[in-house]
């Protein structure tokens, strides 16, 4: 596994990503529990696909709103998922 410190990833962003593609990176900061960043692959992809669909169904829920499918969710790029993630964290 390579090691980096969060200024090295800051500063070599590009290049950080073009290793993660061939082996994890593990990403070092002073104080913080360090991180590992990885390629997303389908299995990961599926993995978020369902978390945030079970959020969504407990939305609907709540909202009394007609849920997507499980059709509908395969069907979610990786853009739309981002998205997702980013509105659901603000």
């Amino acid at each position: 596994m390579y090691t980096l410190t969060y200024e090295e990833v800051q500063n070599h962003l590009g290049k950080t990503l073009d290793t993660v593609m061939t082996k994890p990176v593990t990403i070092t900061s002073q104080g913080r529990q360090p991180v590992v960043m990885v390629p997303a692959t389908e299995q990961i992809l599926r993995a978020i696909r369902s978390f945030y669909f079970e959020q969504h169904r407990q939305k609907v829920r709540q909202s009394k709103r007609e849920p997507i499918t499980e059709e509908e969710l395969q069907k979610i790029t990786e853009e739309e998922l981002q998205k997702i993630a980013n509105e659901s964290q603000g």
